[in-house]
């Protein structure tokens, strides 16, 4: 359906989809884990994108910011895993860092992320782009402030980083949006 709209969002779905399965046939169970992770996530926007029949405007940063996301989410995503994993012999970036510096590391992504969303914010959808990024800042700091002696063994929670996504995500996209109609 996706080539049907146009090449480039069919060219944009497949190298979604093509990392998508990557991930699924055995990539998820290495140190390169979060290639096709990231490159899943950097294929939305630009799929997106090409679905409006829109330029990208920063292309540089808009593939930044997805690629940080997706870093981001994915060190989210496997920590909750860390302990099934390395058990299983799974050698994943997250299993590699271990609990304590893949919950770190999503949050320094999320929050690169947010920096570069608030640096290439377009002035007329900075409210939106500036509101997703504090609304993401709050829920990686609440996240942060999580007392870590309340969790079991191998509790990772991943909920608060993927909700700061979210909503970081929403505020770029809207702010993009809100750009493109003055």
């Amino acid at each position: 359906m996706a080539a049907r709209t146009s090449r480039p969002v069919g060219g944009w779905f497949t190298v979604g989809l093509a990392n998508g399965w990557a991930y699924d046939a055995g990539m998820s169970r290495t140190p390169m884990s979060f290639v096709p992770f990231v490159g899943g996530i950097i294929a939305v926007p630009w799929v997106g994108t090409a679905a409006v029949g829109a330029r990208a405007r920063k292309p540089v940063w808009m593939t930044a910011i997805a690629g940080l996301l997706g870093l981001g989410l994915h060190l989210a995503n496997g920590g909750p895993d860390v302990q099934r994993d390395r058990v299983a012999g799974r050698r994943s970036l997250p299993v590699l860092l271990g609990d304590s510096r893949s919950r770190d590391g999503a949050h320094l992504a999320l929050t690169g992320a947010t920096a570069l969303v608030v640096a290439s914010a377009p002035v007329s959808g900075r409210r939106s782009s500036w509101l997703g990024a504090a609304a993401c800042l709050g829920l990686l700091a609440w996240d942060r402030c999580q007392a870590s002696n309340l969790r079991n063994p191998g509790h990772h929670p991943f909920v608060l980083p993927v909700l700061a996504a979210g909503a970081l995500s929403a505020g770029w996209l809207s702010g993009a949006a809100g750009s493109d109609r003055h």
